[in-house]
């Protein structure tokens, strides 16, 4: 089902995007940056790590890694996120249908909530011309927690909650919505 028709039967007045995989998707060496992630990791707290791999490792155990050992860990990611959304990045391919939803639709209120860094979050909004678009931008860095946790972006969420919804492309933003108690739309333009 299309986005268009979604809320042709869920009417809604205001809606939060992911970014990376829903909107655009930034090509870089994820893989690479999560080994990384997970060596250093295990440095701070093997106990806790050890029983991962760098692909089963989650934002959760990002989270709870940073409820225990503050911002020490979030510095740590943040490095190699600003490295794998900066120097790294090949390319950013972009959504065109939810790019041209955007563009064209300017009775919805637009927000993004993205573990992507705002640097990267406004290159790519300002690249697609939309940035102007977006009421607010809830990026990784603005934030100690990664999503699904709702730290920050809960005290948006204004009125009726059956006028929200989340568009995103993954459990993560599943997660989000659910704790938001909003709707969620998911977006496989990129799995296909």
């Amino acid at each position: 089902m299309s986005l268009t028709s979604f809320l042709s039967f869920n009417p809604k007045k205001h809606i939060i995007f992911d970014l990376d995989e829903t909107l655009a998707m930034l090509i870089t060496d994820w893989e690479s940056m999560l080994n990384h992630i997970y060596a250093d990791l295990l440095k701070i707290d093997k106990e806790v790590v050890s029983v991962y791999t760098p692909s089963t490792m989650s934002y959760q155990l990002f989270n709870d890694l940073i409820k225990k050992h503050g911002q020490t860990v979030k510095k740590l990611l943040e490095s190699h996120y600003q490295k794998a959304e900066g120097e790294d990045m090949k390319e950013v391919m972009s959504n065109p249908e939810l790019i041209n939803f955007v563009k064209n639709n300017s009775n919805y209120n637009y927000y993004i909530w993205s573990n992507n860094l705002r640097t990267t979050i406004t290159k790519v909004l300002n690249s697609a011309g939309i940035i102007d678009k977006f009421t607010m931008i809830f990026a990784a860095d603005d934030n100690l927690f990664y999503k699904p946790d709702t730290s920050g972006v809960e005290k948006i969420l204004t009125g009726d909650k059956n006028g929200w919804l989340m568009i995103g492309d993954g459990e993560n933003d599943r997660l989000g919505a659910t704790a938001l108690g909003i709707d969620f739309f998911l977006v496989d333009f990129f799995k296909k």
